[in-house]
């Protein structure tokens, strides 16, 4: 049976999983006061090439069978390693299509945070509320009727709903959703510095990749769910702080961009000016 406080963890969970990212949109929408376009184009790109163009492969290669999905489904870090692999390439491919032909007028440092949160906000409704609604559901239908199930895969599932392990997951989700903010900052940056495009969109690949790593090894059993959300902590540490400098290095470069176009300005009125005032004499 599961237990109330994990019952009402589930329900909790799910619904501030809805909440929790669209409140953030907000205060950064407050603070900014910027366009919600760059947060729209993070929530449809994470649609299509995060979810809808990912399931192609997701198909071939762990729902059909063949000896790719034969090996995949049977052991759970090979199919951690493929879906990180996966969503690195998907995901990130399309976060810097997006900057290059939709947002590409609009570049500031403020527009790959605003991305973030859509991109990362719709991942985590999709992975974490959605699911664990799903699961206070199947949870309910556990407890009232445990007697009767017998689907050997439905009462494994059951058995990881514990209070622990939905409280790491939710920790989780959250680090996987600063992550997104950090790489969409990293993609910007691969955009706008076209000598170092190749660098900083490898930098943002490998650490998409490596967020997966955490959970590919607690799918394979290597770790336990502490650990990975220890891990998962780590890499999201050194993704902010790496993220960091190169949202302050794209500040820098906009105030002197700024600077050199208001002085510039202020060069052609004087010339203005002057101009007007011989043509006076």
């Amino acid at each position: 049976m599961v237990s109330d406080l994990a019952m009402d963890l589930l329900m909790e969970i799910g619904v501030l999983s809805f909440v929790l990212p669209v409140g953030v949109l907000l205060a950064w929408r407050i603070r900014t006061h910027k366009s919600f376009k760059p947060a729209i184009a993070g929530v449809l790109t994470f649609l299509f090439f995060g979810f809808l163009f990912k399931r192609i492969p997701d198909t071939i290669f762990l729902s059909m069978k063949n000896p790719v999905s034969t090996v995949l489904n049977a052991n759970g870090f090979l199919a951690g390693l493929y879906l990180g692999l996966a969503a690195a390439l998907f995901e990130e491919t399309g976060r810097y299509l997006v900057f290059k032909y939709v947002l590409n007028k609009d570049t500031e440092r403020f527009t790959a945070i605003t991305y973030g949160i859509g991109h990362g906000g719709l991942e985590w409704i999709m992975t974490l509320g959605i699911t664990d609604l799903s699961y206070f559901t199947f949870a309910t239908i556990y407890n009232d009727h445990a007697d009767k199930i017998t689907d050997k895969s439905f009462l494994e599932l059951i058995k990881t709903l514990t209070v622990e392990n939905l409280i790491l997951d939710g920790f989780k989700q959250i680090f996987f959703f600063g992550i997104q903010i950090c790489l969409s900052v990293m993609i910007l940056e691969a955009y706008r510095n076209e000598a170092e495009r190749k660098r900083y969109f490898l930098i943002a690949l490998v650490t998409h990749f490596l967020a997966y790593l955490p959970i590919a090894l607690y799918s394979g059993n290597m770790i336990g769910n502490r650990l990975a959300t220890v891990f998962l902590a780590a890499i999201t540490v050194f993704s902010v702080l790496y993220a960091k400098e190169i949202y302050q290095g794209i500040k820098k470069n906009d105030e002197k961009t700024n600077h050199k176009e208001k002085k510039k300005e202020e060069e052609e009125k004087k010339k203005g000016f002057a101009y007007a005032a011989k043509k006076l004499k």
